[in-house]
C-alpha cells in the first residue's frame, strides 16, 4: 500500500498544506515499509514531526513503535524516492532533508528497510557446527 498511488494528488497537497499551517513548526512525513518477505509494522505511515528532529531520533522513535524489529535487526531510513532513494544521514534533521527532498505534494517520503546486521544467519550456522563437532567429540571422550 503507498500512500502516493492511493491518494490523489490534490488531496495530498491539501493535507500537507493543511498540517503546516495547523504546526508550522513541524513538517509533514510519509514512511513507507520497503517490500520484502518480513516486513516492519508501523501503525500509521503519515507523521507530522519536529522540525528540529534528526534522523537518528526519528529512527528511534520508529523502532520503539514498531513491535517487529527485532534487537539483532538494522534499520535503514531512505528519502529520494525520485533517485532511487539516498540513505538518510543520521546526524541531518527533518528540516534540511525536507528542504532537499520535499516532494511536489509537500511531503517528504522515506522508505524504511531493515536488515540483519549482527549475522543471524552465521551465528546459527556456527551453533550447529559447534554442535556437530562437539557431538563427534563426546562420543570419543565418554
Amino acid at each position: 500500500m503507498s500512500f502516493k498511488i492511493d491518494t490523489p494528488l490534490e488531496k495530498r497537497i491539501q493535507l500537507s498544506e493543511k498540517m503546516r499551517e495547523k504546526y508550522p513548526d513541524r513538517l509533514p512525513i510519509i514512511i513507507e515499509i520497503q517490500k520484502q518477505s518480513n516486513p516492519i509494522q508501523l501503525s500509521q505511515t503519515r507523521f507530522i514531526v519536529h522540525k528540529s528532529y534528526t534522523v537518528g531520533r526519528l529512527i528511534t522513535e520508529i523502532r520503539k513503535n514498531s513491535p517487529t524489529l527485532k534487537s539483532d535487526e538494522a534499520m535503514f531510513l531512505f528519502c529520494d524516492a525520485k533517485n532511487n532513494g539516498i540513505l538518510a544521514p543520521i546526524s541531518k534533521t527533518i528540516e534540511e532533508l525536507y528542504t532537499q527532498y520535499k516532494d511536489a505534494d509537500g511531503f517528504l517520503y522515506f522508505t524504511v528497510a531493515k536488515e540483519n546486521t549482527f549475522g543471524q544467519e552465521i551465528l546459527e550456522t556456527i551453533d550447529s557446527t559447534f554442535n556437530g563437532i562437539f557431538n563427534g567429540i563426546s562420543k570419543f571422550l565418554f
